[in-house]
């Protein structure tokens, strides 16, 4: 389980997908730059899975994911998840 502060990066867009996480509590914000600045993609909450897009694709990730309130999640490998579905 990891305990993250409301501020705190998770992932930022363009690097590299190696996991996926389930919130466990908290809330975590998805957004993207471009070249007309930052863009909220959604807010996410108390057991959604994010981060799972680039492990399907196997493509960098797609935005940035930051903890908008203390979170805790739950970290699933990329090889564990592969094997999940």
């Amino acid at each position: 389980m990891e305990s993250l502060q409301a501020g705190e990066k998770i992932f930022g867009q363009g690097e590299a997908a190696d996991c996926a996480y389930i919130i466990r509590a908290g809330s975590i914000e998805l957004s993207r730059q471009d070249d007309t600045g930052k863009t909220t993609v959604t807010v996410l909450s108390e057991g959604e899975l994010f981060g799972e897009d680039g492990l399907i694709a196997e493509r960098t990730r797609q935005s940035t994911a930051i903890a908008i309130t203390e979170a805790q999640l739950r970290r699933i490998d990329g090889s564990s998840f592969q094997q999940t579905v």
